[in-house]
């Protein structure tokens, strides 16, 4: 790809990084589970948590349905948020190498 084509993509990717709402990180999970009691199977739930890391310390907190809905929205735009930053960071290693002089015995990352 030419150098002016990767910054017009660059460019497109960069205008991609304001999230359309909030962002968030971890699990967002819905369950249920059935017990035996008296003879008869109960069901119980469903239960809504997320789960995320805090301090290097896994957390687990309780949700209400309405809250695990935007959770999971959250989560999910905060994936398509990463999935473009690497794209992002990709291009920009690109274009940094290909536009600049590089050390006469180094092989370029765009020559192989």
């Amino acid at each position: 790809m030419k150098t002016t084509e990767l910054k017009k993509r660059y460019e497109q990717l960069a205008r991609k990084v304001e999230p359309k709402g909030w962002i968030c990180m971890g699990s967002a999970i819905e369950r249920s589970y059935s017990r035996l009691a008296a003879g008869r199977t109960k069901q119980f739930g469903p239960y809504y948590s997320l789960t995320r890391k805090i301090n290097n310390k896994t957390v687990t907190i309780a949700l209400t349905r309405r809250q695990f809905n935007l959770i999971r929205q959250a989560i999910r735009r905060n994936q398509q948020l990463e999935n473009t930053i690497a794209k992002l960071r990709d291009l920009s290693l690109h274009l940094i190498i290909s536009e600049t002089p590089c050390v006469a015995k180094r092989m370029r990352i765009c020559d192989h």
